[in-house]
């Protein structure tokens, strides 16, 4: 029997259809060696099916793997999909395996793979085969169990110095750049040049919104708005959007990542967010420097408009936008208005290069040889410290876009003894390395950090490091701690602590602002780094004082 014959007399018990329509939107022959099912590259969007037109699968077993792997492709993310396939695979490859086949080869499964013929069998049981439920039960009731990757060192929450030198790192790129500058249209064909600029932004949005790359991709000009208007989005309530705060911020409208059984950019977050002053004047700068690009592309295929025009028709284009889009033949804006739409992916760069970009931002820790960051560990280092703050589960959810369920696993830690393992630990890391060639005096005077009385009270490693530095205190007290101070072991440190302590007792008195409240918990850490760097600086004199 030929492949298409066994297909059709598959499809003939099964009831199902020949073609498929994927969540991306794309028509999928299920006969087909290989499935495509988003329009462009990006996480799974692609990937072998001639597997299972082997002709040692029986019939049946083939129209019952393809009811799944067709069910997924049309209600789940491409990647999820890919997932569900590679991981089952080796395991169709004859066939749907009898139970006593699975339980002998269990034990000595990854957990991913454990995971995947769970939710093979699970989807299988739901679309109707009833008789693999004891299939279902079996392999959701040997799952490994699940170990917390919140304190994971190379894969959960961010340490303060790791989160803080991110930061600082974000900052140094994006105040290198010079917005004013007037490029030519090549810079914006270049992945050396527009392209970092691109990256710089996207690293700085995805630390601040805490959200998942893809929800970065999915980002349109028209999800950009300042605080106070509205989206007009029948799908939120408006009494949840961002209402005036009397400055001038921007506000983003996000859509949900994992939404089982949506299209693209159909299912909004309840909560726009809205960005804060620095954030929002880097993204109206990047749009100005953008629209700059757009319109010398339209200049060169002849095509002159206004700002006002220009402003109208990239409120649909992609605000991460792929560089081929500046090497386009563009004859009029309808042609541009007819290339995007509000669903359009057209031209959307994927998750994958905004992943990729975070992790070559370079982040200092004392903990690992190469600190790398992910979304995910951002994601982890909000919920901790917010979880540290006694926040809600709902408030968390909102911040950080996760379930409020998802949220008890930082709720239910014991913060009190976690706090004190990260003040032992990272306290000692720190100042051991601060220690390991100490500081008599600093010569060069614009690498000097002054007291209030303009007494040297340290060094720095690299003064270049200090331009990105948005501490809330300022010098001296904010550079206690950090990874480029390196304090003078003669100077009198107790004065910085006593301002320090002064400021401290006077802003707790005060009724706080959200804000000012997370000034005072950055002051109480600073007096508690002074604290450490005087005890340490007195051990390090006394044992000198000894051996001399």
């Amino acid at each position: 029997m030929s492949k298409k014959s066994t297909v059709l007399a598959a499809q003939e018990r099964a009831y199902e259809p020949q073609t498929l329509i994927s969540k991306g939107g794309q028509t999928v022959d299920v006969t087909a060696d290989e499935w495509q099912l988003l329009p462009t590259t990006s996480k799974g969007w692609k990937f072998d099916m001639s597997w299972i037109w082997d002709a040692s699968i029986p019939d049946l077993d083939r129209s019952h793997m393809l009811s799944v792997y067709s069910h997924y492709a049309s209600t789940m993310a491409a990647g999820t999909t890919t997932t569900v396939v590679s991981n089952t695979k080796p395991f169709m490859s004859a066939g749907i395996p009898e139970l006593v086949t699975l339980r002998t080869q269990w034990s000595g499964l990854p957990t991913h793979q454990k995971k995947s013929l769970y939710q093979f069998f699970t989807t299988l049981y739901k679309l109707g085969y009833r008789e693999y439920q004891y299939h279902k039960d079996f392999t959701k009731a040997n799952q490994n169990p699940e170990h917390s990757k919140i304190f994971d060192p190379q894969k959960g929450t961010l340490s303060e110095q790791e989160f803080n030198s991110l930061c600082a790192s974000l900052n140094l790129r994006l105040q290198l750049i010079n917005w004013q500058v007037e490029h030519p249209l090549e810079f914006f064909q270049s992945k050396e040049k527009f392209g970092k600029i691109r990256a710089a932004v996207s690293n700085k949005l995805l630390t601040a919104i805490v959200r998942r790359p893809i929800q970065l991709a999915m980002l349109k000009w028209c999800d950009v708005l300042p605080v106070g208007r509205r989206f007009n989005d029948p799908r939120i309530d408006p009494s949840l959007e961002v209402g005036s705060l009397g400055i001038d911020q921007l506000q983003i409208r996000l859509f949900l990542a994992k939404n089982k059984g949506r299209s693209w950019r159909t299912a909004p977050e309840k909560y726009p967010i809205s960005l804060n002053t620095q954030n929002s004047d880097i993204l109206s700068s990047y749009k100005r420097l953008y629209m700059h690009g757009v319109r010398l592309l339209l200049k060169q295929n002849g095509c002159s408009t206004s700002q006002q025009e220009l402003i109208t028709a990239i409120s649909d284009m992609p605000i991460f936008i792929s560089l081929d889009f500046f090497s386009l033949e563009i004859a009029s804006q309808n042609d541009l208005n007819a290339l995007f739409t509000d669903k359009s992916r057209a031209l959307h760069i994927d998750e994958s290069s905004i992943t990729s970009s975070m992790r070559h931002v370079r982040v200092e820790s004392n903990r690992v040889d190469r600190c790398t960051v992910t979304s995910n560990r951002i994601r982890h280092t909000a919920l901790t410290r917010g979880a540290q703050a006694n926040l809600s589960p709902i408030m968390l959810s909102k911040i950080t876009g996760v379930t409020v369920h998802s949220t008890r696993h930082y709720i239910d830690l014991d913060y009190d003894s976690r706090l004190m393992i990260d003040d032992l630990y990272a306290g000692s890391e720190f100042l051991a390395a601060v220690f390991s060639n100490p500081l008599k005096q600093v010569s060069n005077n614009k690498d000097k950090v002054l007291d209030h009385e303009f007494n040297a009270v340290g060094g720095l490693r690299d003064k270049q490091n200090c331009i990105s530095c948005s501490a809330v205190m300022g010098r001296p007290v904010g550079c206690y701690g950090c990874d480029n101070f390196r304090p003078i072991l003669e100077a009198d440190h107790g004065k910085v602590l006593e301002l320090a302590e002064l400021k401290l007792e006077a802003n707790s008195k005060k009724l706080l602002s959200p804000e000012e409240k997370l000034s005072v918990e950055k002051l109480v850490k600073q007096v508690k780094w002074i604290k450490l760097t005087i005890n340490v600086c007195n051990q390090v004199l006394e044992t000198r004082h000894g051996i001399e």
